[in-house]
């Protein structure tokens, strides 16, 4: 990838395919917190779909760690990393479906502190491997626009 301007790069076909459907995930989550906000008989529902979103997207952000070992062409190199991976794998997944049983707001939170987790988990392990160099740079902006809007329902549900 070239940087052309602005922090804008030129991609090849798998990078951009990345970018438009990562970008393109990003749609739901910005439609649900601006619809719900608009008028007050449109709060439950929006949030109730933002939340469902929010928990299914959640829920495969433990993949990337999966691919990863099961790519992996030294299996031997750092068994306890590798195994550290899987088992981050999971957690997403995890706190997505614990998050059902709490509150509008308990599990809003639930999903924020699930976003904030992973994020902070893919940048401490994936900075140290070599990986696609777009990965982290799109990962960390999509997940900065989730947490925006995660904390922002958070904040109208708790008024």
């Amino acid at each position: 990838m070239k940087k052309i301007f602005f922090g804008f790069e030129r991609f090849d076909r798998v990078s951009s395919t990345a970018y438009i459907l990562g970008y393109g995930g990003l749609v739901p989550f910005v439609f649900f917190t601006l619809y719900g906000f608009r008028e007050v008989e449109h709060l439950l529902p929006s949030q109730e779909l933002f939340y469902f979103y929010g928990l299914t997207i959640l829920s495969f952000l433990g993949a990337p760690h999966w691919g990863f070992v099961f790519t992996s062409q030294d299996l031997t190199k750092s068994q306890k990393k590798q195994q550290l991976r899987l088992f981050i794998g999971i957690l997403p997944a995890l706190f997505a479906f614990s998050s059902v049983f709490f509150s509008e707001l308990g599990r809003l939170i639930i999903l924020l502190i699930g976003f904030i987790f992973i994020l902070v988990f893919d940048i401490f392990l994936f900075r140290s491997e070599k990986i696609l160099g777009w990965y982290l740079p799109l990962r960390k902006r999509l997940s900065f626009i989730v947490l925006i809007c995660l904390a922002t329902n958070i904040f109208f549900i708790s008024k």
